[in-house]
Parts: structure tokens; C-alpha cells; sequence
């Protein structure tokens, strides 16, 4: 708390700010801030609590569980580049909308077919999850970028860097919290608790997804500055 207010009297009184949080005062920066930070927080979370099922409840080992997220992960990378072109393309709302859809419908599904996942099926659902997240990731920083003068480029490149650390820990954190509450809460074995767990943690995810569906539709189009 001591930090934080520090931190807010920073913000408030210096003329060389450590993060321009004012930028957000942009209703795109803002929105697009909260999509880029949801992104990150899904990717890490869902790459921690795979693992975690897979071992607890499939009782995979880890070179098994961690191989489950490889094809995903090349997906991904396969998709940062035709992401980009599209945006070029289309603009910003139909990557985006792509991205978060995605997102939505892969941790709908690990929620809805949480009882019959097995190793086939957590890779594709994985693989198209990654695909959303790839194809809306940087193409929320780069949309948020052309929305601030470019004397505020560097502050948005440290602020939205900032908020992948701070979100990525975060997804760690609460869904390691969420599957240790059910551990404590149940008194049944540890993989029925893992398996509630992990359902909960889907849902919230998914429900990450809605809300980078409706924050896409709420950004205007962007001026030229």
C-alpha cells in the first residue's frame, strides 16, 4: 500500500514520470489497455493451469503435459504475421474480434468438455486458443500506438509492457489460487478438486473473452495524428 501511494504521488507531482499512466486518459488507450492486459493474463494462466490438469487429473508427466501445449505454441507463432496483414488490411476490429471469439470459444469448450479431455483434445482446444490470443495480441499495442502523438510512443511501449508483466503474473496467481481453494475446500480426492478448479478457471477466462468482444466494439475508429 506504501508503494502505491508513493507511486500515485509520483504520477501526481513529477515532470518525469517512471509510467504515463495519462495517456490512458485516450478512451482508446484505455480500452485497449484492459484487452492487452486480459490477453496476457488468458495466456498465462491457461499455459499454467494445462499443465497442472494434465498431470493431476490425466496424471500425464510433465514432458507429456508440457508437449500438449507445443502445437499451440508454433500455431501462435505461425499467426503473429498473417494477424498483422489482416489488420493492415481490415483494420483493427476484425482481428480483435477474431482474437477474443477465439479465446471465448476454446475455454467454453475446456469448460463444457472439462470431463472428457484428454490429450488429443486439450492440444487442438489449446491450438485455437493460441490462435486467438496471437492474432489479437500485438495488434492491440500496435492499434493503441497509432492513438497517442508520437512523443507518447515510448510511454505507451513502457506502460503496455509493464501491464504484460504485472497481468501475466496475476493469471498465475489467481488461477493457482482458485485451484488451491478447491484443494482446500473439497473433501474429495485431489483430482476432483483440480477438475472443479479447473472448470471455474475456464469460465473466468472465457468470460475474458466477452469482454475483449464487447471493449472491441466500444473503440471507435482511429484519427490520423
Amino acid at each position: 500500500m506504501a508503494a502505491l501511494l508513493l507511486l500515485l504521488w509520483h504520477i501526481k507531482t513529477s515532470n518525469a514520470l517512471l509510467l504515463n499512466f495519462r495517456i490512458l486518459r485516450t478512451p482508446a488507450v484505455a480500452l485497449w489497455a484492459i484487452v492487452f492486459f486480459s490477453l496476457q493474463f488468458a495466456n498465462i494462466g491457461l499455459s499454467f493451469l494445462l499443465p497442472q490438469f494434465s498431470q493431476n487429473v490425466l496424471h500425464s508427466s510433465a514432458l507429456t503435459a508440457g508437449l500438449m501445449l507445443l502445437p499451440g505454441s508454433i500455431l501462435g507463432g505461425l499467426m503473429s504475421p498473417l494477424a498483422g496483414h489482416v489488420y493492415d488490411r481490415a483494420g483493427f476490429r476484425l482481428p480483435l474480434l477474431l482474437s477474443n471469439t477465439a479465446i471465448l470459444l476454446s475455454c467454453l469448450l475446456f469448460w463444457g468438455l472439462t470431463g472428457w479431455l484428454g490429450g488429443v483434445l486439450i492440444t487442438l482446444l489449446y491450438m485455437l486458443f493460441r490462435f486467438g490470443f496471437n492474432f489479437g495480441f500485438g495488434n492491440t499495442m500496435s492499434d493503441a500506438s497509432l492513438r497517442v502523438p508520437g512523443s507518447a510512443k515510448g510511454d505507451l511501449n513502457s506502460l503496455f509492457n509493464t501491464l504484460q508483466q504485472y497481468a501475466g503474473s496475476m493469471g498465475t496467481s489467481v488461477l493457482s489460487a482458485i485451484l488451491a481453494a478447491n484443494e482446500r475446500g473439497a473433501g474429495t480426492s485431489k483430482a476432483a478438486a483440480i477438475t472443479a478448479g479447473s472448470r471455474q478457471s475456464f469460465l473466468l477466462i472465457a468470460a475474458l473473452g466477452l469482454l475483449g468482444i464487447v471493449l472491441t466494439l466500444m473503440v471507435k475508429s482511429k484519427k490520423t495524428l
